[in-house]
């Protein structure tokens, strides 16, 4: 995939959007006082190679630990760094690996970290698009009694546990208690399979857990195809969901359905969003195109559903996914009226779509096809269910669209997010993937974001916080109240 700097499907978008909202998010903010998310600070990492530092399928790129957060970033020497921040005093300390980026312009490069509080340690993965593993692992109680200076003698060398052969896309994620996951697919657009790695912290090792979804069965005539997933999350009760589209052998626009399955026993076995089971790793049996009840809404092929979008769960543990799509059914991409969509489900198993945007102006518009894929942001959501999308638009600044539970999520508002020092310019440089740090937010109510922006002339790799404040006048204006507390923040 690749991704450009400006999208004119969005300018489009945001300039009819911003219309329609912006005396409804007025009256709005002034009359109900609603929460805003407004920044706090700033702290500047380093000089990345290029905007790809940050990617949709960064699951995690910042994890916050004990008094630390911590990070990967190919820096302009186009090599692999570690920094971590310390979260009092704002200090940041890096390490820089011999690892060399293969590819400085290829967007599937990306760098992820991961931790495992059982044996203290902090994983990074990073530099994959078809290629062997390439993994780095600290030692024991790096994390949990952590060094007073960082050195890169405090990691492994380069290692591969793996038995595929190629990995892209890898993920760590964590359960309930901790134990820590890695998913990553092996093969190629439209003929990959994805599999599930389990950590044992005791042992220093990763046992396979088997393959999730295969390639196989058959989809309008079609034999083979891959999957493209958002976050994997554990719920409270340790349920593993996992949502996605199926892209068939071709282009972005054979990307079909929304699909999603659900694992009560740590991703050993499957079953459909109506409970009936669909696949069992231990007896090989992976999740399939043709599996029963998997696909849970009808999305046709050219209607340029976005992959690898951003998912949230709610306090009763059900998932929410904000996506992008196309509501006319074309292969041209001219011809499409793309639509920012919020799609979830509730407890009683019936799933939900609402557009939140509404991008019926063509103007500007080629055969681009990464003009459609240039949006993808991240969503949360506070402790009384209200949920927030955030993504770069026009301006090069990040915009938010929230709604309240209490009116279903069907209405939007939708507003800018500022530098604190409004003299500083933003150009943000990348149009997706800034995935904020879960740990953090769950526990200390406080939105970590990795940007890329460019200042002074060169590119600077920076983390922002954020927190939710009552305006206290108009709706750009912040009070001094203390942000929203922890707690649930949002599922890990």
């Amino acid at each position: 995939m690749a991704f450009t700097h400006h999208n004119t499907i969005f300018c489009a978008a945001l300039a009819l959007l911003l219309v329609l909202t912006a005396g409804r998010a007025a009256s709005a903010a002034s009359s109900d006082k609603e929460l805003r998310v407004v920044q706090t600070g700033e702290v500047t990492i380093g000089d990345p190679v290029n905007a790809f530092n940050t990617v949709a399928f960064d699951q995690h790129k910042l994890i916050t630990h004990g008094k630390y957060q911590y990070t990967v970033f190919w820096d302009a020497d186009r090599r692999l760094r570690l920094a971590r921040r310390h979260l009092a005093t704002g200090d940041v300390q890096q390490i820089v690996f011999p690892d060399r980026i293969s590819n400085p312009t290829n967007s599937h490069l990306n760098a992820v970290v991961g931790i495992s509080p059982g044996d203290g340690r902090l994983h990074l993965s990073y530099d994959h698009h078809n290629s062997p593993l390439r993994y780095r692992v600290s030692q024991a109680d790096f994390i949990t009694t952590p060094p007073a200076i960082l050195s890169v003698d405090q990691f492994s060398d380069k290692i591969n546990f793996l038995t595929e052969p190629t990995v892209t896309y890898p993920a760590f994620f964590n359960d309930g208690s901790q134990n820590l996951y890695f998913m990553f697919r092996t093969g190629s657009s439209g003929n990959g399979d994805w599999i599930l790695y389990r950590y044992g912290a005791a042992e220093n090792t990763w046992a396979r857990q088997g393959m999730v979804i295969s390639r196989a069965g058959t989809y309008q005539g079609s034999t083979r195809r891959c999957a493209y997933h958002n976050d994997l999350l554990f719920d409270r009760n340790d349920r593993l969901h996992l949502a996605w589209v199926f892209r068939e052998p071709g282009p972005h626009r054979t990307n079909h359905g929304l699909y999603y399955a659900y694992s009560d026993d740590y991703g050993a076995t499957w079953y459909n969003s109506g409970g009936q089971p669909i696949a069992d790793l231990g007896a090989d049996r992976p999740i399939r195109v043709d599996s029963e009840g998997i696909r849970v809404l009808d999305i046709p092929q050219n209607s340029w559903i976005l992959n690898q979008d951003a998912m949230v769960l709610d306090s009763r543990d059900q998932p929410h996914m904000i996506m992008s799509r196309s509501m006319n059914v074309t292969p041209h991409i001219a011809e499409t009226n793309i639509h920012i969509m919020h799609y979830w489900r509730t407890p009683d198993g019936r799933w939900h779509e609402q557009p939140i945007t509404d991008t019926s102006s063509t103007v500007g518009r080629g055969e681009d096809w990464t003009q459609v894929i240039d949006w993808r942001g991240d969503v949360f959501m506070d402790e009384q269910d209200n949920i927030y999308a955030y993504f770069p638009l026009e301006d090069d600044v990040l915009y938010v669209a929230q709604a309240k539970r209490s009116e279903g999520w069907r209405t939007w508002t939708v507003y800018p997010l500022t530098d604190v020092d409004t003299t500083l310019p933003h150009y943000l440089i990348n149009q997706a993937g800034q995935k904020y740090d879960r740990f953090r937010w769950a526990r200390d109510g406080v939105l970590s974001v990795p940007l890329v922006v460019r200042r002074d002339g060169r590119n600077q790799y920076v983390i922002r916080d954020y927190v939710l404040r009552r305006p206290a006048g108009g709706a750009a204006e912040a009070s001094a109240s203390q942000p929203v507390s922890g707690g649930r923040g949002c599922s890990l």
